[in-house]
């Protein structure tokens, strides 16, 4: 992760710390991101009746959506008194009950779908990135609105004893306080940055003749926003595997990110069914929004599969195309993700659907690579996919000692000083070569060979290795 080691060394007499006029300032800024958050609130929190549908067993699905309502009523109530009242010490206030509302719903619905064994946790992540990353305020809140929002969760399922895996406890717990810690450490910049760059406001207004000093002192802060750019890279690669092995497969995986927040995204989870799946895909473009819509969708993807046994690959991505479709619809913004998910079952056999990268297989006994087409269609592009061309399902079948690679064009599309792209044919000759190599060995020499080949990253690099046992 890059550091900044400049800063900007502002003369005390100019900068006074405890003035009420930057608290003032702050206090709008937050006012005004606080109509913000409430309205995604508003959004967010009923169009997830959604996965509710497919997820909850239907005698929950009354009450799931009381409680989504009545979440809903109070958010929009608070953006109507937000919108007509003005900055204040009650704007910090509003936070606090947005934090609690919210945070309150969700572990209510963890505690109705079996306490600490529920995967429905994964929505007070979303609610602790939004609450702190959309409000500036001082890391003091931060802090304590995450530690209401894990509390709420804790002593809702405590009051409601139920049977749980140790294991599951660990690893929801584990999460929400790793999400608290990254968005306490992205607000805390966000925080000091918003403080110096209000100071720096002064100083050019003060002043015209340090106009020069000062347009060098802002290159500084911008350069310093880089910071939270890679505290939410962080965020990104955090919630990604680390380390998957299972009886049937080894697994290698790497994501070297570029220097901007990315939207490559894969994962690898075990199936409520005892199955495994394996998923790749890429949201287009760079920045925050790329990184949240995939953020989305790893989400949503974990909570069906883990939630629903025996669901098809190609039921899984037009539920996840419902809810990242009218998510980027509400953002305004442009986006598509090309995604591929696959189930692998016992005895070698895949099922995969999904449009991304070609999937390449060598085969251990002819040493050689096979490529395997996606077929169907975006994710965002269109909001139903019920169509037959949209989805489509299909089958290959591993034999001991044959490999999987997925991958994502930052691998493809890397180019060399002269503008040459490493391309497909490229990657199926270096898969060729290493195919025989266990599974870290063949990730670590094709990440290699790509890294040497580029001139320059200017694309995240997503390299999935699978190899049969």
């Amino acid at each position: 992760m890059k550091t900044v080691t400049n800063t900007i060394q502002i003369p005390a007499t100019v900068i006074d710390y405890s003035s009420s006029s930057f608290w003032v300032y702050i206090t709008s800024v937050i006012h005004a991101w606080l109509k913000t958050l409430s309205l995604i609130g508003a959004i967010l929190v009923p169009l997830f009746v959604i996965l509710d549908y497919f997820l909850a067993p239907k005698g929950l699905l009354g009450q799931f959506v009381l409680y989504r309502a009545l979440a809903t009523g109070f958010i929009l109530a608070q953006y109507l008194v937000i919108r007509f009242t003005k900055p204040g010490r009650a704007s910090y206030l509003h936070g606090y009950l947005f934090a609690f509302v919210v945070g309150l719903t969700v572990s209510q619905m963890t505690v109705d779908l079996g306490g600490f064994n529920s995967s429905y946790y994964a929505g007070l992540n979303l609610v602790i990135i939004a609450t702190n990353i959309l409000l500036p305020w001082r890391a003091i809140h931060s802090t304590l609105t995450s530690l209401l929002i894990i509390a709420l969760y804790l002593l809702l399922n405590v009051l409601t004893p139920q049977p749980f895996l140790t294991a599951n406890f660990i690893n929801n717990f584990s999460f929400l306080v790793v999400t608290a810690v990254l968005a306490i450490s992205i607000n805390h910049v966000k925080y000091l940055l918003l403080r110096q760059e209000y100071e720096l406001r002064a100083q050019i207004l003060e002043t015209n003749n340090r106009l020069a000093q000062s347009e060098g002192e802002l290159k500084v802060a911008r350069d310093s926003l880089w910071g939270e750019i890679e505290l939410a890279k962080e965020i990104q690669t955090a919630l990604l595997p680390q380390d998957y092995q299972t009886d049937q497969h080894q697994i290698a995986a790497s994501m070297l990110p570029a220097s901007q927040v990315g939207g490559d995204y894969f994962d690898v989870k075990a199936g409520s069914d005892g199955s495994t799946w394996f998923n790749i895909g890429d949201v287009s473009g760079h920045g925050v929004t790329s990184g949240l819509i995939m953020m989305m969708a790893q989400t949503s993807i974990a909570s069906m599969i883990q939630g629903i046994d025996k669901i098809d690959p190609s039921e899984v991505i037009r539920h996840v195309n419902v809810v990242v479709s009218e998510n980027i619809r509400r953002l305004n913004e442009f986006k598509y993700m090309t995604l591929t998910l696959l189930r692998a079952k016992p005895g070698g056999w895949f099922t995969y659907s999904g449009m991304h990268q070609d999937l390449l297989i060598y085969r251990s006994r002819e040493a050689k690579v096979v490529e395997l087409e996606t077929h169907g269609t975006w994710i965002g592009v269109v909001s139903d996919m019920s169509v037959p061309a949209a989805l489509v399902e299909e089958e290959f079948k591993l034999d001991s000692g044959d490999v999987l690679l997925l991958y994502t064009d930052g691998v493809t599309e890397a180019h060399n000083a002269e503008g040459d792209m490493f391309g497909n044919a490229r990657l199926v000759e270096t898969l060729g070569r290493f195919g025989h190599l266990a599974a870290i060995e063949i990730k670590e020499k094709i990440l290699a060979e790509v890294l040497a080949f580029s001139a320059v990253q200017d694309d995240d690099i997503t390299l999935l290795v699978v190899k049969q046992k």
